[in-house]
């Protein structure tokens, strides 16, 4: 276990941890936490993020962020917030995440997936408005717990952290995450072909058209998302086809308003 993986905690839960080997974040209180970071000093390796837990919504509030380089540090920012931050600093953006889950026919809520960087929202108890998130990567196994709605998540580090959630789902929503994971990864190999490496003659064709499809789906929500915003409906099909018309450079006009396919 990586020693600098539990900083930032009292010594009595600290020397807790260290007897049973558990994080039970179903448990784990704001005071346990004694190191607490100014939001405008929050600097994130996310892809050392072992878990994101909520704490809004309670008298103090704010979030606990489980770093296994790091440790344990608290900050008076939502889940939420801390999200958005992290998007923030990213190349990709929740409208692509959201358009990529759609575009493989998965399930909400939609993970922020980047790289090293796979995050899955945990079940939210009943009441809480707020997310929290598990870092996949260091996720090995799941199994149910003896309480109802609770899992335990053993973790590469060699500890384990016990959780708000029911097996199967959490489960699901990392095997999703990593769809999108591939999802990225076959849309990268056919950027890299672009630019002159290319990848493996068996593989060209179908990389090229599942990042082609992509690209497409996403230019057709953008847009439709824009009509949808100024309280227009025009007809997915008229879009669709007006857009491929752009795609080929054609002058033709559309009344995506009034024309229906």
């Amino acid at each position: 276990m990586n020693k600098a993986c539990l900083n930032g905690l009292s010594s009595v839960y600290r020397n807790q941890i260290n007897d049973q080997g558990v994080v039970n974040f179903d448990e784990l209180r704001l005071e346990d936490v004694i190191r607490q970071v100014p939001t405008e000093q929050l600097d994130l390796d996310w892809s050392a993020v072992i878990y994101i837990k909520n704490f809004q919504g309670s008298q103090v509030g704010g979030t606990v962020i489980w770093s296994n380089d790091e440790g344990f540090f608290r900050t008076t920012y939502s889940s939420k917030a801390v999200m958005d931050m992290l998007t923030a600093t990213q190349v990709l953006t929740w409208f692509d995440l959201h358009t990529m889950v759609e575009f493989l026919e998965l399930s909400s809520p939609v993970p922020f997936v980047l790289g090293p960087i796979v995050l899955v929202s945990t079940d939210r108890p009943a009441g809480s408005g707020y997310t929290s998130w598990l870092g996949c990567q260091f996720e090995t196994h799941i199994n149910g717990t003896m309480q109802e709605r609770q899992v335990r998540v053993l973790l590469s580090n060699g500890l384990a952290l016990i959780v708000h959630d029911t097996a199967p789902r959490l489960r699901k929503k990392i095997d999703e995450a990593r769809q999108v994971l591939l999802l990225q990864q076959r849309i990268q190999q056919e950027v890299t072909h672009r630019h002159g490496t290319v990848p493996p003659a068996g593989d060209f064709r179908a990389v090229m058209a599942v990042a082609k499809e992509f690209q497409e789906k996403r230019d057709c929500r953008l847009i439709g998302e824009i009509f949808s915003k100024a309280g227009l409906n025009p007809d997915p099909k008229l879009l669709e086809k007006a857009l491929h018309s752009l795609y080929q450079g054609e002058g033709r006009s559309y009344d995506l308003i009034n024309e229906r396919s």
